[in-house]
């Protein structure tokens, strides 16, 4: 695994676009307990902001699975929780920056956020 913007050469958190992509993310805060699902609001090369009602410390190191749409691989990493909020349809919800994922992760992020955002772009759903 990488640290998020290695071999970019550039910081990518908050310059990086979001899209609301159907995302599934199974995520863990202890390493003993079994993965959790909930599903991704939006989703970037450095983040993930998750339906999530729970309580979580700002800092707390989550692992994460994240099931990628239309065959693409999952992609599995460490994150850590940047802040809590609500969701566009006010449900709760949690920020995680990405703090290192698998090699191929950026690439298959920026391919999915792009396909994701050249159709809006474009003036179609």
């Amino acid at each position: 695994m990488l640290p998020v913007g290695a071999g970019s050469g550039r910081d990518t958190r908050r310059e990086a676009p979001r899209a609301s992509v159907p995302v599934q993310v199974h995520y863990r805060f202890d390493p003993a307990a079994d993965f959790l699902a909930a599903a991704a609001v939006d989703v970037s090369v450095s983040g993930v902001f998750l339906r999530y009602g729970g309580e979580q410390r700002i800092g707390a190191m989550v692992h994460l699975r994240l099931e990628l749409p239309d065959g693409r691989p999952t992609v599995e990493g460490f994150g850590r929780v940047a802040r809590s909020g609500t969701c566009p349809d006010g449900c709760p919800g949690i920020a995680i920056q990405f703090v290192s994922l698998e090699e191929r992760a950026t690439d298959l992020l920026e391919e999915l956020v792009a396909a994701r955002l050249e159709p809006l772009e474009a003036g179609r759903p």
